[in-house]
C-alpha cells in the first residue's frame, strides 16, 4: 500500500492543496487510478469488511493495479482547504442475487480541493457499461480505465452546489 500511495503523493497533494494546472499522463493516471480504488476500500473496511470488496482490495494489494471493472473520475471543489475532508460509500446488490459480496461498490471521497469518484463491478458479475454520475458529470474529469492523458482540473463545483444537492422527484 505504501508504494502506491508513494507513486502518487508528489502529484495529488499539490492537488488537494491548490487548484493549479497538471498534466497528467497514461502511467499517472493508472497510479491515481489504483490510489483512488484502493484508499476507496481502505477506509470502510475499518468498519467492518461485510460492505466492502474484500477480493478487490486483496487483489489491487497485490498486483497494485486498478481492476477493468473500475471507472474513476477527479474533481475539485472550491470554498474547502486541506482540512475539508469528506467520505461516502455505498455497496449495491443485483435484484434476486445473494452474492456472498456485493455486486457493486461506489464510492466518493474528498480531501481538501481534490474529489474521487470510484465505481467499482464485482468480478464475475458483467461487463461494466457507461457509468453516469449526473448532475456531476460536467465537473469530473475521468480517469480510468482507458484515459491516455488528462489536465486537472476540471471545472470546479462549489461546495455548497455539492452540499445542497437534492436529486429531482
Amino acid at each position: 500500500m505504501k508504494k502506491i500511495q508513494d507513486s502518487v503523493a508528489g502529484v495529488l497533494i499539490p492537488m488537494l492543496n491548490s487548484g493549479t494546472q497538471v498534466n497528467l499522463n497514461a502511467e499517472t493516471l493508472r497510479s491515481i487510478a489504483t490510489w483512488v480504488t484502493l484508499r476507496s476500500l481502505v477506509v470502510p473496511l475499518a468498519a467492518g469488511p461485510e460492505d466492502v470488496l474484500v477480493s478487490l482490495y486483496g487483489n489491487i494489494e497485490k498486483t497494485h493495479d486498478a481492476t477493468a471493472q473500475s471507472r474513476v473520475w477527479l474533481g475539485r471543489l472550491e470554498g474547502t482547504d486541506a482540512r475539508t475532508a469528506f467520505f461516502l460509500g455505498a455497496t449495491l446488490n443485483i435484484e434476486n442475487t445473494t452474492p456472498k459480496e456485493p455486486d457493486a461498490y461506489v464510492a466518493t471521497m474528498a480531501v481538501g480541493q481534490l474529489v474521487t469518484r470510484v465505481f467499482v463491478l464485482t468480478p464475475d458479475r458483467g461487463t461494466l457499461g457507461q457509468v453516469s454520475n449526473d448532475p456531476f458529470d460536467p465537473f469530473l474529469l475521468d480517469v480510468w480505465p482507458n484515459i491516455n492523458g488528462a489536465t486537472w482540473p476540471p471545472p470546479p463545483m462549489k461546495m455548497q452546489m455539492y452540499t445542497d444537492y437534492r436529486p429531482s422527484e
